[in-house]
């Protein structure tokens, strides 16, 4: 099978010269400069039909990073309508002549296609790309490669690969991906183990840095004696990774860790925990935006699923990471603890790590300073745990707070329990979203967040809206838990919905004048985008919500003189130099900048709007292997990750690097209030010394460490 679709690759050039009539194609040379402007191929047709539409070419980069690195096609259909932003995306980074193609199934019949050769939004720049043999022809191709990329799938399993796009069947305009297995050659695809046929190697890493399977010790980090070394307050957690590196030859079975207690000089253990968790690894798929600081665009896999403790099957010639968390009770004594970190394989210790934690002489808040409302949908937990529900909501609940973040859910569409206000509140919470404003979904939708205006503007849902919130938010002020309350409505939605948004606000205001009415529809962007067309209902909404790209500290000044706030939010966007941890393409430290630069900016709070979009077609984890090959990370929207923080495990629900790191970021955002409110001139020094623009901070774990010690001492004076 790999033999036949390698042929089919060979003999695809020639194929584009030597076709007549239907095909398009350009003479094949050293290639074409991209064109923006000008599209590089251009068809116009008498007879508009509905054949389908295959195009494709082949083009080679050298330090290649941005946004759209692709062929770009636009469609017009006889009966008015368009197919806009058909994209055959290439590698990034630096390769030779590389295919890449789509087949398009038309809904209605075609007036005129237009191709460009795009290099458009670089990330960095300097890099260059150049296309030839771009070609359009009118038809189906039937089995033909579309594209093709070399990945590596070792270390967990033993050769290199092509990952070849087919056409996908009628009236799906996406490919659909399937392996094929080449040549073995390391040299060409990714890095090789550095270590002897049968060495092993254990060794450190920040929790904040990125280690893929084929991240390798340097020669540094081969010679030093691996240790941890760890600084956190009463009340916080704190992680390491612990890795574990094999030789080209080597593989371990039944590998775990084994914990000392942590204990202070007196022998007296840390009051808290000292756990561990497996890393788990999700395979990678196209499309995605790259990232400049980001993985080898020849690497297959991508650390992202913290499992539980369990024996590990180390293969030959990878790296293996596993995550270490120390947790601080409330009550704990301050002071250095020791312990130690056991690697055994098959009951035999084969190397030991130290671990020195030092616990601050204070504690974080109670209750979460970090304000964010990041979602966790019940429609999705209740899809993937029918029999099971009850017992993994209230696990989805605690996952949250025991990450310093409050559980909420901007889109949901039913009331939250009032019970589970109240434990959320006893454990810290600062927010709770009453409902998004939409009408209900039909039976079956696990969730809704758009409604038509017809829809969302009419009487009889304003009295359904009233009728459900009324005795509610009576209730909750009976308990004293209405404060941090809010609703939720029109997402992203565009200048038609002003009006009617002006009209509900205010109604609402007169029923629930303390209840703030928060949206992330676009009235913000246009302020910043058009200056000189603000509309006349920008005042209505109580917080506002831009994308984190378009906030402006000015604007959002203005808005709090007159009693507002200014939320921020991210997404699939904003993308490189800015700072996201929704791809999980962005290096993991961005997770943890993310509270940082919302403290840095004063931006009122953060919003995000999903962590377990787990879609119907993905199965449960199994938590006995690390790898995943099977899980869908494909994106749309260039951005792997959105919107899945946590993922289903066949025994519960799982985090990831990222919320851990967001966790550590909501801690971190604890100090710098807590700094703020003794020296907020040296606060506002350490944050600047970090974080220069919000396209301008650094990403180097060891300065934000020092940076987050500066605050303990603030706070310890």
């Amino acid at each position: 099978m790999g033999r036949n679709v390698v042929n089919a690759l060979a003999w695809l050039p020639a194929l584009l010269v030597a076709v007549n009539g239907g095909m398009c194609a350009m003479a094949e040379d050293d290639g074409v400069e991209p064109s923006e402007r000008k599209a590089i191929i251009e068809r116009h047709y008498d007879a508009p039909d509905k054949s389908p539409i295959w195009f494709g070419a082949e083009s080679r980069a050298e330090a290649a990073y941005a946004k759209e690195y692709c062929l770009y096609v636009d469609i017009a259909h006889s009966d008015g309508t368009f197919t806009y932003k058909v994209l055959a995306t290439f590698t990034e980074g630096t390769h030779g002549w590389e295919r890449s193609g789509r087949v398009v199934y038309p809904k209605a019949p075609v007036k005129w296609i237009k191709i460009y050769a795009l290099y458009r939004h670089p990330f960095v720049p300097g890099g260059s790309v150049r296309f030839r043999n771009v070609f359009l022809e009118r038809r189906d191709p039937g089995r033909v490669p579309l594209a093709w990329r070399r990945m590596t799938g070792r270390p967990f399993a033993d050769r290199d690969e092509l990952l070849v796009s087919y056409p996908a069947r009628a009236n799906h305009a996406a490919g659909r991906f399937v392996y094929e297995p080449i040549t073995n050659d390391s040299a060409r695809c990714g890095a090789v183990s550095p270590l002897p046929p049968q060495g092993f190697c254990v060794w450190t890493a920040d929790s904040m840095r990125k280690v893929t399977p084929l991240t390798f010790p340097s020669a540094a980090e081969r010679l030093a004696k691996a240790c941890i070394s760890l600084q956190l307050a009463k009340g916080e957690r704190e992680s390491a990774q612990v890795l574990l590196t094999t030789g080209p030859d080597r593989e371990l079975d039944g590998v775990e860790l084994v914990l000392s207690p942590l204990v202070n000089s007196r022998s007296t253990a840390l009051k808290g925990s000292f756990a561990w968790q497996r890393l788990g690894y999700l395979a990678r798929r196209p499309e995605y935006a790259p990232h400049p600081c980001g993985v080898d665009p020849c690497e297959k896999w991508i650390p992202e699923v913290l499992l539980p403790a369990a024996p590990m099957r180390l293969r030959k010639g990878g790296t293996q990471g596993t995550w270490l968390t120390v947790f601080a009770a409330r009550d704990a004594e301050a002071g250095m603890y020791a312990g130690s970190v056991e690697v055994r394989s098959g009951g035999r210790t084969v190397a030991a790590v130290p671990v020195a934690v030092e616990v601050w002489n204070f504690a974080l808040p109670p209750k979460f300073s970090f304000p964010a409302m990041i979602a966790m949908m019940d429609g999705f937990i209740r899809r993937h745990y029918p029999g099971d529900f009850a017992a993994r909501h209230r696990e989805a609940i605690d996952l949250m707070l025991d990450h310093r973040l409050d559980w909420t859910d901007i889109s949901r569409t039913s009331l939250p329990d009032i019970e589970d206000v109240a434990y959320a509140r006893s454990r810290g919470q600062r927010h709770v979203n009453l409902l998004n404003l939409v009408p209900p979904p039909p039976k079956g939708h696990d969730w809704t967040v758009y409604a038509s205006r017809d829809a969302v503007f009419s009487e009889g849902f304003f009295t359904y809206l009233t009728n459900t919130l009324t005795p509610y938010v009576a209730e909750l002020r009976r308990r004293n838990l209405f404060d941090g309350c809010c609703i939720y409505g029109f997402d992203e939605r565009q200048s038609e919905y002003y009006e009617g948004m002006d009209r509900m606000w205010r109604r609402l205001k007169g029923i629930y004048p303390d209840l703030p009415l928060i949206t992330s529809a676009f009235m913000y962007k246009d302020r910043v985008q058009h200056p000189d067309k603000v509309s006349p209902f920008w005042e209505t909404t109580d917080w506002h919500t831009p994308l984190t790209s378009f906030y402006r500290e000015d604007i959002s000044d203005g808005l709090r003189a007159k009693g507002k706030q200014v939320w921020w939010y991210t997404c699939c966007g904003p993308y490189y130099p800015h700072c996201n941890f929704a791809s999980y393409e962005n290096p993991t430290v961005e997770g943890r900048l993310i509270p940082w630069l919302t403290h840095r900016f004063r931006s009122d709070g953060f919003l995000f709007w999903n962590a377990n979009f787990w879609e119907r077609h993905q199965p449960k984890l199994d938590e006995q292997d690390v790898w995943f090959p099977e899980w869908n990370t494909w994106s749309g929207l260039q951005a792997p990750g959105d919107g899945v923080l946590t993922y289903p495990g066949r025994h519960g629900i799982l985090p990831s690097i990222r919320l851990a790191n967001i966790r550590d970021g909501s801690e971190d955002y604890d100090y710098l209030v807590m700094a703020s409110a003794r020296n907020p001139t040296a606060v506002k020094e350490i944050e600047r010394s970090l974080i220069r623009s919000m396209t301008d901070f650094t990403r180097d774990p060891s300065a934000i460490r020092a940076a987050r010690a500066r605050l303990a001492e603030i706070i310890l004076k």
